[in-house]
């Protein structure tokens, strides 16, 4: 990717038809140069999996605008969808709610700070939501099979 050539790239993923990265961006906060990762997605923009104001594709990576004041570490995508990662451990779902991967039925066409932990939603007609059953989930429901588990999140951030 071209337009990429140079940059710290701390993550990517690709979905079906989008791709997504975490950029490294230099900051200029207080007078101290400061580097955050910054969400970028390119692709095909149907159902807003990309997070950007209009659902139009983007041929190079597109910083999400949406979502700029955030430092993000990691990023995942699915086919209709995207979640980012920031470094307070915050995440947010971008894309289709069509099977409540968003976490709320009522949103659409912005992203959504998902709340809570151990929740799992979504499409489940294979079971991967870890909620026993093979049912849809339109809002988070709390993983029973987890509740006496220690349960983290954590990234790898390779030195360059």
């Amino acid at each position: 990717v071209e337009s990429l050539k140079g940059l710290c790239v701390r993550s990517v993923a690709c979905g079906t038809w989008h791709t997504a990265a975490i950029i490294e961006v230099i900051a200029d906060r207080f007078k101290y140069n400061t580097s955050t990762g910054k969400l970028f997605t390119w692709g095909d923009g149907d159902e807003a999996r990309l997070g950007h104001a209009d659902s139009g594709n983007k041929l190079v990576p597109t910083c999400v605008s949406q979502l700029v004041d955030y430092d993000f570490v990691q990023v995942s995508c699915g086919r209709m969808l995207t979640l980012a990662l920031t470094n307070m451990g915050k995440v947010f779902a971008i894309g289709s709610a069509k099977y409540g991967q968003l976490g709320n039925p009522h949103v659409k066409d912005r992203a959504v700070l998902v709340e809570g932990s151990v929740y799992t939603w979504g499409k489940g007609e294979n079971g991967q939501l870890g909620l026993g059953d093979t049912e849809n989930r339109y809002t988070p429901c709390f993983v029973e099979a987890l509740r006496d588990r220690q349960v983290s999140i954590w990234f790898h951030k390779e030195e360059t």
